[in-house]
């Protein structure tokens, strides 16, 4: 195997890895920010109802980020999909800066 093709395989398994994590952390902080916001309303109306009961809250909160958070497959495809785009335009670049050098010596 080519230097050049390992070292895309070894960017590749290191993109794949911090995508992946990346996404990841990023949908279950949106998930954690919805469900604080469906608690902290929840609360802030049983308050004002003097109705101190926030267990009904608790479970707003948690159905809040059940429905929120996509999973671990949302983040596989963040990591996965970008890859043969990635692929391709490296391949097109060296691709045409090969064509481009041939074109000089022929001059």
């Amino acid at each position: 195997m080519r230097g050049w093709i390992r070292l895309g395989l070894v960017l590749s398994v290191i993109w794949v890895l911090v995508a992946f994590f990346y996404v990841r952390n990023s949908d279950m902080k949106s998930a954690q920010n919805f469900s604080s916001l469906a608690y902290s309303t929840c609360s802030n109306a049983k308050a004002a109802a003097k109705n101190f009961d926030l267990k009904e809250c608790s479970e707003k909160a948690s159905k809040a980020y059940q429905s929120m958070d996509p999973g671990p497959s949302n983040a596989l495809v963040g990591a996965l999909l970008p890859l043969p785009l990635m692929w391709l335009a490296v391949w097109l670049a060296v691709a045409v800066v090969r064509w481009v050098i041939r074109g000089f010596k022929a001059a």
